[in-house]
């Protein structure tokens, strides 16, 4: 059985990475490498590293607030589709799940706007532009890793947000509902709206033959699941 690698602590966290985490170093050489030769094979191996230092940062989010609450923090797992973190408790009030909830994909704006600030001054807005456009597109520099996680923070902040049960933007769903509704029902209400947005994303993975989000729509449908 796969187990996983522990990396050190934070704020008292137990930092591990699962060991199939290697599969995604080994896609994102890959990817890179097979465009870009070696300079590619290290570009992808150091931006993947980088991508999920942001999730990593994502899921401290999460933790930090959390812990503010009182409510203990045993570790984040880093495995391939993204991090999790294991809370020993649930929230005891729809704000405290609101807050904690919003707290990872707020990080990944941040982030973002970081990241936004330092291109505008490098590069100008026009460059910035440019250089989004062009990942992918010509051998890997400093500035496409700068477009890459600028973007890519963007976009888990964005993903996280969608309201489907187990995804954060789920969670801030049933901490609304549960205002009025008490926890149960917003749970219920909350995993039905995941299901159906989850049915969505595997069809439209099917018609595009995307298979990562045909992945990632089974577990959200599943995760919906669990959590009702």
């Amino acid at each position: 059985m796969l187990s996983s690698l522990r990396l050190g602590k934070v704020a008292d966290i137990d930092i591990k990475v699962h060991l199939s985490f290697a599969l995604i170093l080994a896609f994102g050489a890959m990817q890179w490498g097979t465009a870009f030769g070696l300079r590619g094979v290290v570009f992808g191996l150091f931006s993947t590293v980088l991508l999920f230092s942001c999730v990593l940062l994502h899921e401290l989010g999460h933790s930090l607030v959390a812990k503010r609450y009182g409510i203990p923090v045993r570790e984040i797992t880093l495995w391939p589709f993204g991090g999790v973190a294991q809370l020993g408790a649930r929230p005891k009030s729809p704000m405290e799940e609101l807050n904690i909830s919003i707290a990872g994909p707020l990080v990944n704006f941040v982030l973002a706007a970081g990241f936004f600030a330092l291109g505008w001054a490098w590069l100008g807005l026009d460059g910035l532009r440019a250089a989004m456009l062009d990942i992918g597109q010509s051998s890997p520099t400093v500035v496409t890793l700068l477009a890459l996680m600028l973007g890519s923070n963007v976009v888990l902040g964005v993903f996280n947000l969608l309201p489907a049960l187990p995804m954060d933007g789920g969670r801030v769903l049933r901490a609304l509902l549960a205002f009025k509704l008490g926890h149960a029902r917003a749970t219920g209400i909350a995993a039905n709206v995941a299901r159906v947005i989850a049915v969505a994303m595997f069809a439209a993975a099917v018609a595009f033959g995307h298979v990562m989000l045909g992945i990632i729509a089974l577990v959200v449908f599943f995760g919906a699941g669990r959590e009702a």
